[in-house]
This record gives structure tokens, sequence and C-alpha cells, in this order.
């Protein structure tokens, strides 16, 4: 009979308990989907009824991924899964093998992208700007994104094809950076920022009407976590699965 902090870890790492808190972290998710992020409280109050307005702020709606409802879920399920992890260490322990590694692997991986995916949603911070080739603007810790060209290809129809920035990254010390090109899903990366081309415009000049690019820096903190939880993903997944065929083989 399990006893103890044995019997606690097996209640907590349970598997019927990990279904339940995903399901609830994804119904959860899409009801947030559904409401605008982060605006004044005033705009909740009158887009919406009373009641519903008042109950989206007091459960934290209007910041979903920052609310207490969501960490406390989110934190429920990253016990559960820690559990599950301590557990399969544990029993890795007394009987080792690269199987067991694997799914240690795989639910330390899940772990991390939890934490990762955390971080990007209460930390994320973005930014848009317009600039005319010859301008450019300041980014944090002193860097200047100077905006060299910009080019707007369309198909012989008129639909838009391409639009491409010619862009260049200065040190805050004056030294300038090498030339780069970012274009509709190509973003830039830089640092802990992505630099993505959003859009367009037509501005007048002196001159005449010139195109501005659009550009749109989204920070992400989360970004790294999210990137090597995903190494170690299919690092776990890739033991498991060798191990499995190995076993099957036999």
């Amino acid at each position: 009979m399990i006893g103890g902090p044995g019997k606690a870890i097996a209640v907590l790492a349970s598997v019927r308990v990990a279904i339940a808190l995903i399901a609830l972290l994804a119904l959860l998710s899409l009801l947030a989907t559904l409401v605008p992020q982060r605006l004044d409280a005033s705009f909740y109050r009158t887009a919406y009824p009373r009641f519903l307005g008042s109950l989206i702020l007091a459960a934290g709606f209007d910041r979903f991924f920052a609310s207490p409802l969501f960490l406390a879920v989110l934190g429920a399920f990253l016990l559960n899964l820690g559990a599950c992890t301590v557990r399969q260490i544990l029993s890795g322990v007394k009987k080792p093998t690269v199987r067991k590694l694997g799914t240690v692997t795989l639910h330390f991986a899940l772990i991390l992208l939890a934490v990762g995916s955390f971080v990007s949603a209460t930390t994320r911070r973005q930014a848009s700007v317009f600039l005319v080739p010859g301008e450019y603007v300041t980014l944090p810790a002193g860097r200047r994104l100077a905006l060299l060209g910009f080019t707007y290809e369309k198909y012989p129809d008129g639909r838009p094809k391409a639009w491409t920035s010619l862009v260049r990254i200065d040190e805050a010390d004056g030294a300038r950076g090498p030339e780069r090109k970012l274009g509709v899903n190509k973003p830039l990366r830089v640092g802990t920022f992505s630099i993505y081309q959003a859009s367009w415009q037509e501005r007048p000049t002196a001159g005449g009407i010139v195109l501005a690019s659009g550009l749109e820096a989204v920070e992400d903190r989360g970004y790294p976590i999210v990137l090597a939880a995903l190494l170690l993903t299919a690092l776990g997944l890739g033991v498991s699965s060798i191990t499995r065929l190995a076993e099957a083989r036999r």
C-alpha cells in the first residue's frame, strides 16, 4: 500500500486530473479569445450587458493570461506534470532504462513549455511604426532600426504580391550593423524582439506620394524557453519512439 509522500504524488500525478486540467485550460482559453484583451475597463462596461461586463472584469477575462484564474489552473497543471515527472524519476532510479529517460525528458519539456508559454503570454509587448526610407526608430537598449528601402510588388492583375523592407540595425554606440531584408512571413529576430513586415501606407510629402513601410516589433521573452522546450520534446519523443521500436522487434 502506498503511503505518505508516495500516495500524495500518485494522486497529484493522476492522468484523470491531467485530462481535466487540460480540458479546463482549453475551455477557458477558448472563451478568452472571444473577449478583446487589455482594453480600458469602460470598454467592457459599455460593449457588453452590465452583468456580463462586470463578470468579465471580475474574472479577469480582460487580461486572461495574467489573471488569477488562469494562473491557478496553470499552476495546478504544472503541479500535476511535476508530480508525474517525480514519479517517473523515482521509478527510473529503481530500474533505470533508456525508455524511462525519454519519458522523463518529455515530461520536463512539457513543464518547460507551459512555463515558456506563460512567460510569453504575460510579458508580451508590441508596437508598430510606419517609416519611409531614410527614417529610423529607436529600439530598447539604444539600438536604432533604420529603413533603407521599401518595395511593394503586385501581380499583373493588381493583387498584392510582396512587401519587402531593407533595414539596418545600428548599435547604441553608433556602430553600423549589416543590412537585412524582411517581408511578410519573414520576420527579423533582434534579441528578444521579432520585427515583422505588417503593412504599408501612402504618405503625402512635399515631393509627392511615397510608400511607408509598416513594421511591428514584438517582444517575446518566453521564446527561448519555448524553443528549448520544443527541442527537448523532440528529443524525448525520439528516444521513446526508438526504444519502443527496439522493444517491438525483440
